[in-house]
Order: C-alpha cells, then structure tokens, then sequence
C-alpha cells in the first residue's frame, strides 16, 4: 500500500483543486505516517544524507533568492513548497526502503493509469468530438488542449509536454531495473507520438532507438515513425513554419529567455525558484523549460549551475554504460525542475542504482 502511494505521488502532477488537496497535502502525510508505523530502519545510506543535505540547501538558498533581488511572488512559497515536499518524501522513502528493485511492479500500475486515461481521452474526442478534460472536472481551469486547431490529449496533466515528462522518467527507471520495455512501455511510448508534442515525439523516437536491439525491432520502429510523421506531416510543418516565423510561444519564449539570461546579470545569480508571473516579462515563461542542464543555470546562475552539472555529468558517467546514459539523457529533455515529485524520484532512484547495479560497465570503466 505504501509503495502504490508513493509513486501515486511522484508520478502524477495534478495543479487543480483536488491536486493541492491531495497531493499537496494527504498523500504526503498519509506516506509519511505509514512510514512512521510499518518501517524502521535506521542505517540509512550516507549518499542519500548528503544528496538531502546539499539539496536542501540550495533550496533554501534559492527560495530566499528572490526576496533579495525584489522579485518575491505568490508563487515562490508555492515552488519552495513543492521541491520541500518532494525532496523530503522521497528521501524518506528510499532511505527506508530495501525493495526498490521491485519498483517496477508500481511504476506499471501508475503506466495503466495515465495510458487508460489518455487513450479514452483520444479515442472520444476523435471518434465522438467530445472533450473528456480531466483538470476541469477536478475543480481546475482546464487542459490546454489545443495548438492551433489539433487537439492534443494530455491525460491527468495541464498539457501534452508534461504528460510526456512523467510518461518518459517512469519508462527510463523501468528499463534500468529490468534492462527491456515490456508491451506495456510500447503501448506509453506510442502514446507519446500521439499527443502530438514536439517535444514527446522526440522522446518517443528516441527511447525506442536506444532500446532496439534487434534488426526486426528497428525496421518496425522506423516503419511506425515514417507512418506517423506522414499521417501528420501537415501539422509538423505549420508548427515548423511558425517556429521559423516567430510565432510559436512554446519555443521562441525559451530563446528570449536565454538571451535575458547571457545578457544581464543575471547570468551569475539565476532566477532562483520565482517561476512565471502575470507581471513578469513574457520570457519567465521559459525558465524552466531548458533541459535539466539548461534549468539549473536558469535557477543557479552561470558559477553554482555548471559546478551542480559538472558534478550530475561526472556521477552519470561513472554510474551508466553509455545507453544508460542517453536514456537518463532524454528524460532529462524535460524533467528539470524540483517542483516535479517525479524530480526527486528520479535522483533518489540514480543513487539507490549506483550502490545496487554492479553488473553494468560504466562509460569510465569502459573507456579506461
């Protein structure tokens, strides 16, 4: 029970009435109290301390940021609140947990949960034209569906792109514990192609190009991609057109907000947690949505961000054979923030995977 309730938490993102509700506030105090009742195990490993220790520093230090620049928002105590809330669970998680081997038992239940919703979700708008809006009917303001006249379906989340973070930081962690994909991985990484994100369908190409090991299994992945992007090719070039054009929100936004970024002083502190607000220039719309690499000098500025990617780089090497790797990598393409639980859930789970997988040669090892 606890286990299901935890990645319950981690692997959903829900920003409406009942979200606050109740991941923001009772599944952390429900998988805290089981913890307190069902385990205690007191020899918890010093890589987790640390990792908790240093992250909760920045955190604090980043959180206190933006009173000091002048640019405190409402939404600031609501950032510290969530990368508070995830840090902590899953520190507390892992740190009592000698089963996290058997984690992809968990992470399949919460696979059918978000497929199920989003094939339904699909299927009745493009059989029936009925918009079947979860967050709306959950006390929210509504998905943002559509880009231009496409509907893309987004499942339980405020959009196709962050369906796709979640989606893909699951399917990495499940390959890494069982070395494949299962039919189920396929069933979500098709899904990907479908909800007709950019950023989701260069997600799914490459999971299933860096997991293919057979000449079959290519020649079907590339057949799948071809018949999409024809099916489709209509939309991918408008969108490619409005990129080029300077019309496309979503991606000339993350050029301002690197330019804003190189150009001012900002280069040496970052933005902190702050996030977007209404009065802010439209360009703060982009802070996050950099890569993991690109966010933390978005978040930390130039000196501090490159010393934290130096230091991720350095561990991922010697911890990851080079396919490994590149799967982190594209997780990575979007999970970049700590407000995400599945953030934390993903760091916890790279460490618990240096100490317990020694089977695999490391990119260091392999090159040495």
């Amino acid at each position: 029970m606890l286990d299901y309730l935890y990645f319950f938490f981690t692997g959903f993102s829900i920003t409406n009435r009942f979200g606050v509700i109740i991941f923001w506030i009772l599944l952390p105090i429900s998988i805290l109290t089981l913890i307190i009742i069902y385990r205690k195990k007191t020899n918890i490993p010093s890589g987790y301390i640390c990792f908790f220790l240093t992250s909760l520093f920045f955190i604090f230090l980043y959180y206190i940021h933006p009173y000091i620049t002048g640019e405190y928002t409402s939404r600031l105590n609501s950032n510290f609140y969530l990368s508070f809330t995830g840090l902590f669970i899953s520190f507390i998680y892992f740190a009592t947990n000698d089963n996290i081997d058997k984690s992809y038992k968990y992470i399949n239940a919460i696979l059918v949960i978000h497929i199920t919703s989003f094939y339904s979700q699909f299927i009745l708008y493009y059989l029936f034209n009925y918009t079947l809006d979860y967050h709306s009917i959950l006390g929210g303001s509504g998905s943002r569906f559509y880009w231009g006249s496409l509907f893309r379906a987004t499942g339980f989340f405020d959009e196709p792109a962050v369906y796709s973070l979640h989606i893909t930081t699951l399917l990495v962690i499940n390959y890494l514990l069982q070395k494949k994909f299962s039919l189920l991985s396929y069933i979500a990484i098709f899904s990907l192609f479908l909800s007709f994100s950019f950023i989701a369908i260069a997600q799914g190409i490459l999971l299933l190009a860096l997991t293919m090991k057979n000449k079959k299994a290519w020649f079907l992945s590339f057949l799948l991609i071809i018949t999409f992007l024809l099916l489709f090719k209509e939309n991918i070039i408008s969108r490619y057109d409005s990129f080029i054009q300077g019309g496309d929100g979503s991606n000339n936004t993350k050029i301002e907000t690197i330019l804003e970024l190189f150009t001012t002083n900002k280069i040496y502190y970052g933005f902190g947690l702050v996030g977007s607000h209404a009065s802010f220039p439209l360009y703060y719309q982009g802070l996050y949505d950099l890569t993991y690499w690109g966010a933390n000098l978005t978040i930390f500025g130039l000196f501090v961000g490159t010393a934290i990617n130096i230091v991720v780089i350095t561990f991922l090497i010697r911890t990851l054979s080079i396919r490994e790797f590149l799967l982190v990598n594209v997780a990575l393409i979007k999970l970049s923030v700590p407000m995400y639980s599945v953030y934390w859930l993903f760091a916890f789970f790279l460490i618990w995977y240096k100490r317990n997988n020694n089977d695999t040669k490391n990119i260091y090892t392999t090159r040495n």
